[in-house]
């Protein structure tokens, strides 16, 4: 009606001349010359158009509001018209009129009141109508279940998924057998403990609590695997969740001195998220590089692959921190040591002697330990080469050299000298030939005098190997204080 009144009072289609200029009493006239002849509905434009000339004239309300309700009867065929006769006639003896009400002045006498039977049958028949009219309305509701089957519907389309479950439970009170209402109560429970889930797992993404993001994740995945971008946030956690994992295990390895398997974990952080708390992995990560490499240079049993190793972890640091000339000295150190390792393999010991020598007497950034233990054995193998040339002078010389060495067991330099001073340099003693006897002939009865049969004189022995003088000079031997 709202719509009808609205339409009718700006002067669309209805209105016989909406640019007709009519005063509020000539709009008055007109409708009630048509409500007079039953023509309600030309009755309702000119009222309407009153209305909105005069939005608080008393009664005009209710004078539209009958007119609608005649409206709706005559529209509703015989029934109808049949109703409108008799609301017509006893609006025709009444002829309501609209106009204000001004206070009358008081009078000297009272006047007995009458009634008046047209007052009571007026209200009656307006009763009567509006029933119909309700039966009627209520003749073209929807069954009230379908109407909350809708109304659930569409909080499930909005996402409102406990007041879907409240109105289909509402569903299933009255009939326990609809089957839309069944599957729609399960499909709103599931929906909304999804969306608990999935909640939930936003909140702990936003708080990098990882663990609880991805069980929550998890429950989503297992129930419903296509559930909004449920499975890309699980990659996203199950991710940062692997990063986060490997960097509390790089920093634990860091603390405890495990500097290989911190670098492992470490490295793998940074593979995977290389802006994940960026400045303390590169902090770990350096220092865990310099640390093995020191390690590895000082562990006695490392060879020449090991050093490699050290060697590379001092390239890694530095190229985290290039400016670092301290760790650029320690590469330095370690290649020249690599460099006497494989001499020494090869069997160079000019060579290998030369550079565990200078690492053996310099005073580097980070002295190589083992260049003595090193050195000492470059100075036994240089010996034996001697020895078994037979140049035991020289041999002597170099194992006296390991004898200096500082901080390493000379046990072992030591026999060798007493071996070749026992064994090489002392004369051997030689045995002197004997002459041969000779066979003589039995005695005959003649008697024969004795002859003296001539000895060859007996050849001296040769003379003894010269002995090497103990007191031979020897080079300089690089002294070095004991760390």
């Amino acid at each position: 009606m709202d719509d009808t009144l609205n339409k009718m009072a700006q002067g669309v289609e209805g209105d016989p001349n909406p640019d007709e200029q009519l005063d509020a009493e000539a709009l008055y006239a007109r409708g009630m010359a048509h409500y007079r002849r039953r023509e309600w509905q030309r009755a309702m434009e000119y009222f309407v158009r009153l209305k909105a000339l005069e939005p608080n004239r008393p009664g005009i309300d209710a004078l539209l509001d009958e007119l609608d309700w005649f409206i709706q009867l005559q529209a509703m065929g015989p029934e109808g018209q049949a109703a409108e006769a008799e609301t017509a006639q006893a609006g025709a003896a009444a002829e309501p009129e609209v106009r204000e009400v001004t206070p009358r002045p008081p009078k000297a006498r009272r006047v007995p009141v009458r009634f008046n039977w047209r007052v009571l049958i007026w209200p009656l028949v307006l009763l009567v109508v509006a029933f119909g009219a309700y039966l009627i309305f209520k003749t073209q509701q929807p069954d009230p279940i379908d109407v909350l089957y809708n109304r659930a519907q569409a909080k499930m389309t909005v996402g409102d998924y406990e007041e879907a479950i409240q109105i289909y439970e509402q569903i299933l009170e009255r009939d326990p057998n609809h089957k839309g209402a069944q599957f729609g109560l399960d499909k709103a429970r599931r929906l909304a403990n999804l969306s608990i889930l999935y909640q939930n797992a936003r909140t702990y993404i936003a708080n990098e609590q990882w663990d609880l993001a991805w069980a929550e994740l998890n429950k989503i995945l297992e129930i419903d695997p296509g559930y909004s971008d449920a499975s890309t946030l699980a990659s996203f956690v199950e991710r940062r969740k692997t990063v986060a994992d490997l960097y509390k295990e790089g920093q634990t390895y860091y603390e405890s001195g495990e500097w290989g398997k911190a670098i492992d974990r470490l490295e793998r952080t940074r593979s995977l998220d290389a802006a994940y708390n960026a400045q303390s992995v590169r902090k770990m990560l350096f220092e865990s590089y310099v640390n093995e490499a020191k390690r590895l240079l000082d562990d006695p049993a490392s060879r020449a692959a090991d050093i490699r190793l050290a060697i590379q972890h001092l390239s890694s640091a530095l190229t985290i921190n290039p400016q670092e000339s301290k760790t650029a000295a320690i590469k330095s150190d370690a290649e020249s040591y690599l460099a006497g390792l494989v001499a020494f393999s090869n069997g160079e010991f000019d060579l290998a002697q030369a550079r565990f020598s200078r690492l053996y007497t310099s005073q580097g950034e980070y002295p190589i330990r083992n260049a003595a233990n090193w050195l000492y054995k470059t100075y036994i193998a240089r010996g034996d080469a001697l020895r078994d040339g037979g140049r035991y002078t020289e041999a002597l010389a170099q194992y006296r050299q390991a004898q200096s060495v500082v901080g390493v067991d000379t046990a072992e330099a030591q026999a060798r000298i007493e071996d070749i001073l026992t064994n090489y340099a002392t004369p051997t003693p030689t045995t002197t030939p004997t002459r041969t006897p000779t066979r003589t002939r039995a005695p005959t009865n003649t008697p024969v005098p004795p002859t003296a049969t001539p000895v060859p004189p007996t050849q001296p022995p040769p003379p003894p190997p010269t002995r090497p003088p103990t007191a031979t000079p020897e080079p300089p031997t690089p002294t070095r204080p004991p760390r």
